[in-house]
């Protein structure tokens, strides 16, 4: 417990016999929730209160997406996507796997990556982030590259609410004139983003 490979919780399911587990589980059910949201992150912990939650920066993960946890040495739960890169090189401990989900009722902005791939031409850059603002999102990072055959990455770390925010953003920036390709980097890697 003290090196964070094992959490309480599980030392005590080991321990205890099923049917106290489920009489104990009854009565903290009937005094208070058994989940507790963590109000600055959005997420909700199963059977783990008071603990500190962070998204992993490998994959950003937003609501509407499949989460997984993983108890971290010192570091509390990291919330991962279900299908990030980095949890399948954790499996080799899944003890420390924890469930969660998100709380939908707590609101927020996460941020995400996204990669524009635009001709590089006057205006393109005005109007990706005219229809990113449009859509309610907030850019608090951008980098422009251009290449020698007429192409400008345009990087973007953007504030949404949600997958579906996100999704709307993609859709509008992609509709406009110049634009190639919109992507979403996850775990260090661009990727078509698919819904």
């Amino acid at each position: 417990m003290g090196y964070g490979r094992i959490s309480a919780l599980q030392v005590v399911h080991r321990l205890l016999p099923p049917e106290l587990l489920a009489e104990r589980e009854k009565q903290r059910q009937a005094a208070a929730p058994s989940r507790r949201p963590s109000p600055e992150k959005g997420v909700k912990v199963h059977g783990l209160n008071d603990i500190l939650v962070h998204f992993a920066r490998c994959c950003n993960p937003l609501p509407g997406e499949s989460i997984v946890g993983y108890i971290t040495r010192g570091r509390g739960v990291t919330v991962h996507t279900a299908d990030c890169l980095s949890m399948e090189k954790l499996q080799y401990d899944a003890e420390r796997r924890v469930p969660v989900e998100w709380d939908v009722q707590t609101e927020g902005t996460h941020p995400v990556r996204i990669v524009v791939i635009t001709h590089d031409e006057r205006g393109v850059l005005a109007g990706v982030s005219s229809a990113i603002a449009a859509c309610e999102g907030n850019i608090s990072r951008a980098t422009v590259t251009t290449t020698q055959d007429k192409r400008a990455y345009l990087d973007f770390t953007v504030d949404v609410r949600d997958v579906q925010h996100l999704h709307a953003i993609i859709q509008r920036v992609e509709s406009l004139r110049g634009v190639l390709s919109v992507e979403r980097v996850k775990n260090g890697r661009r990727g078509k983003w698919h819904f």
